[in-house]
């Protein structure tokens, strides 16, 4: 499925995308408004502790800053790049980033693609020349492999849930530096 624009497929069985696409978390400019609100709400909570909050927010928000530079030029190199995904989740990184994706083997993650979405993809890929099909570590890889074997693409690994990271404080610069 080609993804020129993303405004083709804005809900799908309970996996949105526009304002309500819960991948959000892979904008570094909604990340960094999410700091204020989880400042705010913590402070309510426990107004003791409300300057150090708001400190910590605001120095995520620098290293937040940082990082976006740091990813924007590692990814420079790839840019002109081509990449097919296992779902569609990454509109956000790929907005702020300027990422072309050419497709997605499913929108829905349940629900895996048939035949003919199948021959679809393996036609953008070789047609497109795609460098690199990327999988998801949720999920079963089989179909990747099938796809990989038959068009003898590179595949990759891309997990926009950080499941393998360790979990703290730096998890999510770790989860944008994954992402390439």
């Amino acid at each position: 499925k080609k993804h020129d624009d993303h405004d083709d497929h804005d809900d799908h069985e309970g996996h949105a995308h526009g304002e309500h696409d819960p991948h959000a978390w892979l904008s570094p400019q909604i990340a960094k408004v999410w700091l204020n609100v989880i400042a705010a709400k913590l402070s309510e909570v426990d107004p003791d502790n409300a300057a150090k909050y708001f400190l910590n927010a605001n120095s995520a928000r620098n290293n937040v800053d940082s990082l976006v530079s740091e990813v924007n030029s590692i990814l420079d190199p790839m840019r002109d790049k081509k990449f097919v995904v296992f779902h569609d989740a990454y509109q956000y990184f790929e907005n702020r980033f300027g990422i072309k994706v050419l497709g997605a083997l499913t929108v829905n993650p349940d629900v895996l693609p048939g035949a003919g979405q199948l021959s679809e993809i393996r036609e953008v890929i070789e047609h497109e020349k795609v460098n690199c099909l990327f999988s998801e570590p949720q999920f079963n890889p089989a179909i990747i492999k099938s796809i990989a074997k038959d068009t003898k693409i590179k595949t990759g690994v891309l997990d926009p849930l950080g499941a393998t990271l360790d979990k703290g404080k730096n998890m999510y610069s770790e989860l944008l530096q994954s992402m390439y």
